[in-house]
């Protein structure tokens, strides 16, 4: 995953002219680095741990089908509610897909669905998703480690615990299929 890329993004979604405001922002996008390189470690991911780390809060409620999930601020922080109807897999991305919208895109995060989030925020978050459930270096070591280098998806994702469709376009994206 690209850290780096992370960092940009939130000193500069949450900076402002007080260098005392922006000290505390990086010493708590330290603590969100920290965060991330813990929970990418093993596998599968453990996105619910990864956002009680982050002090949010994931609720399984029933959401109508076609909404997988949300993430919606309070006056006691930040809740990631996830359709309980959905299935284990589709639940972790729908997660995983909030944190990166509470990380790339917390200024734009209210108490109800948001229209002012894009398309290109969607896409930003679904590849936050991607990179967090599948980290191309936990994928890289899996297959080294494999006594053949033969690429087999369905053990894959059973091992990371996502969706044979995901883990086949994440496989593409890296040029492993």
């Amino acid at each position: 995953m690209t850290l780096q890329f992370i960092n940009v993004i939130l000193i500069s979604s949450e900076t402002s002219n007080n260098n005392n405001s922006n000290k505390k922002n990086i010493m708590k996008l330290d603590e969100i680095l920290d965060h991330l390189n813990y929970f990418t470690l093993s596998m599968p991911v453990d996105v619910e741990g990864l956002a009680r780390a982050l002090a949010l809060k994931v609720e399984r409620q029933n959401l109508p089908d076609e909404v997988c999930g949300m993430i919606k601020k309070t006056e006691k922080g930040y809740v990631i509610v996830v359709n309980q109807n959905d299935i284990i897999t589709k639940q972790r991305f729908t997660i995983s897909r909030e944190l990166g919208h509470y990380l790339y895109h917390r200024d734009k995060i209210e108490d109800y669905i948001n229209t002012t989030i894009n398309e290109k925020d969607e896409q930003q978050a679904n590849n936050f998703a991607a990179n967090l459930l599948m980290p191309s270096s936990l994928i890289k070591k899996i297959i080294k480690n494999k006594l053949s280098n033969e690429v087999n998806p369905a053990q894959l994702a059973k091992e990371l615990n996502v969706s044979i469709p995901a883990i086949n376009i994440r496989l593409n994206n890296l040029g492993l299929l």
